[in-house]
């Protein structure tokens, strides 16, 4: 012969939930069907309190697992969502799992964060590190903060690039444009390049001096 059991309704759920337990078996407490309805679930997961128990009638209430694993109609309080890379930069290593979490298992692959700030296997591709005097010559102006970087305050200071490439304040000290014909009298040889350039190629043509100081392969006229 079997016995019923009624569960109470429950104010939280508007629960009516009522099973027919068989003689010889433990009957199942309502406080316990609402917590086995979040066995391996996370918090926010949707659940059920009666997961298809026989003779067990559940209201419409969309219900979710809390943050004390409890199934509950009220919106539970879940910690944020694990971001494997929040606070890192692309390059730094992150693992997908996160550490709170005993029932996730991480894959023996390297990862790192990516320039979108996603956790990913293998190397990273990262944009190239901001070179404020990159692709700019002596004496350029230049600003330490890369553009667009809400974290770097600039100061009000004027710099400039430098001989070595280096932004710094002040002005720089750069080396005088080459000049064939500085120092020299009229007459003298000269060449059009500088000496030690090896991107310049100097043609096999006799150049001097001019009255003007002009490195020429005309007669000088002097």
């Amino acid at each position: 012969m079997n016995r019923l059991v009624a569960f109470s309704l429950v104010p939280l759920f508007a629960l009516a939930c009522s099973a027919t337990v068989p003689d010889g078996e433990t009957a199942v407490s309502e406080d316990e069907l609402v917590a086995r309805a979040c066995d391996g679930k996370s918090c926010g997961a949707t659940c059920s309190v009666c997961n298809g128990r026989p003779g067990c009638v559940e209201t419409a209430v969309v219900k979710a697992c809390s943050a004390e694993g409890r199934c509950t109609a009220s919106a539970p309080r879940c910690a944020a969502p694990y971001e494997p890379c929040a606070g890192k930069t692309c390059g730094d290593s992150c693992s997908a799992c996160s550490p709170s979490d005993p029932n996730c298992v991480e894959t023996a692959v390297l990862k790192q964060c990516d320039a979108a700030g996603a956790c990913n296997a293998g190397n990273a591709v990262c944009k190239p590190a901001y070179d404020p005097c990159g692709g700019k010559a002596c004496g350029a102006s230049c600003s330490i903060c890369p553009p667009g970087d809400p974290n770097c305050v600039e100061t009000a200071v004027l710099k400039q690039c430098d001989a070595a490439g280096a932004c710094n304040a002040g002005n720089a000290v750069c080396k005088p444009a080459y000049d064939p014909c500085g120092g020299k009298a009229c007459g003298a040889s000269c060449s059009i390049c500088p000496p030690g350039d090896p991107n310049c190629v100097e043609t096999a043509v006799v150049k001097q001096c001019d009255a003007s100081g002009i490195c020429s392969a005309s007669p000088s006229g002097c």
